[in-house]
C-alpha cells in the first residue's frame, strides 16, 4: 500500500495507486473482502474470549488484523476515488472518498485504543508515524464534488470477473522434471504471487548453458490454445546475483522451437529496481510463438 518512494524523483515521493484492480479478476475487491473477514474474525474472537483475555488477544492478533484492514481500505477507497471521478461518477467518488477518511479515523482510534488498554501498559508501542523512507502513514490525497451528494459501491465479488479470457495461468506445482543434470529443481512454497516459486538450481551449483541440450529441463503443458500465436510471461523474485556474472538466468521453448535465453541482472537504485521491490517480483521474460 502507498507506493511511493521517498527521497527519490518528484513524481515517484506522493502516495499513489497500487496495481490492484477494480476492473479485473475482482483483484482489489478480493483483497477487501479477505481482509474484512480476518477482521471481522477476530472481532468474533475477541468477544467470545473472558474479559481478562482480551487485552492480550488485541495486542497480539486484533490490532494487526483490523488495522490491517483499514490500512487496505485506506488505500483502496483513496484509488477508486480518483478511478470513479475519472468516469464521472461524482457520487459515487464522494462516497469512495468519505470512505478513506473513516479507515484513516479509524487506524488512529486503533492505536489509541492499543496504546491505552491496561493502564498504558503498551503505550507508544504502536505507532504510525513517523514511517522511515514511507509515508504509508498519511492520507492519501482524495477529491470531493461539493454540491454533489454520495452514492454507496456495491464491493461485492463480481462471479463474471473471474474468468479468465485469452489468457491462462501455469500452475507451477504441476511440473515435469526432464533433467536435472546434477542441478536442484525443487519448488518452494510460501513465496510468489500464488505461495509457489520454481527454485533453478542452489547457488554452490556449477552455472548451466540454457541452449545445451543436457541443460536442466522442466516441462509444463499448456492447455488447448486455440490462436495463432501465444505470448508467455516468466515472473521472478526481485533478487540480486550473489556475484558478477550471476543472474536469474534460464532459457524457454515451446513446441520444440529454438531456446530464447534471458537473464535478469538488476541495477540496484535503479527505477526498475524499486518497482520491483513494491511489486515483490520481476518480470523477466516475455517469450512471443507462432
Amino acid at each position: 500500500m502507498g507506493w511511493e518512494r521517498e527521497w527519490d524523483a518528484p513524481e515517484y515521493t506522493e502516495l499513489a495507486s497500487t496495481d490492484y484492480s477494480f476492473q479485473n479478476y475482482n483483484d482489489a475487491l478480493r483483497r477487501l473482502d479477505d481482509y474484512q473477514r480476518l477482521s471481522d474474525e477476530a472481532v468474533r474472537l475477541y468477544n467470545e474470549l473472558p474479559e481478562n483475555y482480551r487485552p492480550a488477544f488485541f495486542e497480539l492478533i486484533g490490532y494487526q488484523a483490523l488495522a490491517s484492514y483499514q490500512m487496505n481500505r485506506k488505500f483502496l477507497m483513496a484509488q477508486l476515488n480518483r478511478e470513479l471521478l475519472a468516469e464521472g461518477k461524482v457520487e459515487q467518488a464522494n462516497w469512495a472518498a468519505r470512505q478513506s477518511e473513516l479507515a484513516y479515523d479509524s487506524i488512529a482510534s486503533l492505536n489509541h485504543r492499543y496504546n491505552t488498554q491496561l493502564d498504558g501498559k503498551w503505550n507508544h508501542m504502536m505507532t504510525l508515524a513517523p514511517g522511515w523512507v514511507a509515508k504509508y502513514q498519511n492520507m492519501p490525497e482524495v477529491t470531493y464534488t461539493k454540491g454533489k451528494g454520495e452514492t454507496p459501491v456495491d464491493l461485492s465479488l463480481r462471479p463474471e470477473q473471474d474468468k479468465l479470457e485469452r489468457c491462462t495461468l501455469v500452475d507451477l506445482t504441476r511440473y515435469h522434471i526432464k533433467s536435472a543434470s546434477g542441478h536442484t529443481l525443487r519448488l518452494v512454497k510460501g513465496l510468489g504471487y500464488d505461495w509457489n516459486i520454481l527454485q533453478l538450481g542452489e547457488a554452490t551449483e556449477s552455472l548451466a548453458d540454457p541452449t545445451s541440450p543436457s541443460a536442466p529441463q522442466i516441462e509444463y503443458e499448456l492447455p488447448q490454445i486455440d490462436a495463432d500465436s501465444v505470448t508467455v510471461h516468466v515472473y521472478s523474485l526481485p533478487v540480486f546475483p550473489i556475484y558478477k556474472g550471476r543472474g536469474t538466468r534460464f532459457g524457454i521453448s515451446i513446441d520444440g522451437q529454438p531456446v530464447q535465453v534471458t537473464n535478469n541482472v538488476p541495477v540496484e537504485y535503479s527505477k526498475s529496481w524499486k518497482d520491483h521491490v513494491h511489486q515483490n517480483i520481476t518480470l523477466i521474460y516475455k517469450y512471443e510463438h507462432t
